[in-house]
């Protein structure tokens, strides 16, 4: 259905923000499962549910995202180094 672009294309600023996306779904998980004793909230299967599904996407954006920023971290350095390299041969 949607085409995913090549995450290696993906700039920094995005993947730092999808990271602080995935803490806050983290967060917003740890919220609805401790506010499950409200007695005015919602029932406990809707919001240990909600929690759950939360803890799952959060913890998916914080682990690819972040995998993603240090890779791309360790590719633009060996590229700097072989770059820095080439141009001293050449000379």
């Amino acid at each position: 259905m949607f085409k995913r672009s090549n995450r290696s294309s993906n700039s920094k600023s995005s993947l730092i923000l999808r990271v602080v996306a995935g803490f806050y779904l983290v967060y917003l998980a740890y919220e609805l499962f401790m506010g499950r004793n409200d007695p005015l909230g919602a029932p406990i299967v809707v919001s240990v549910g909600s929690a759950i599904v939360f803890l799952i996407f959060g913890i998916y954006f914080v682990v690819t995202s972040a995998k993603d920023f240090l890779k791309g971290d360790a590719k633009g350095g060996t590229e700097a180094v072989s770059e820095e390299t080439g141009s001293a041969d050449n000379e």
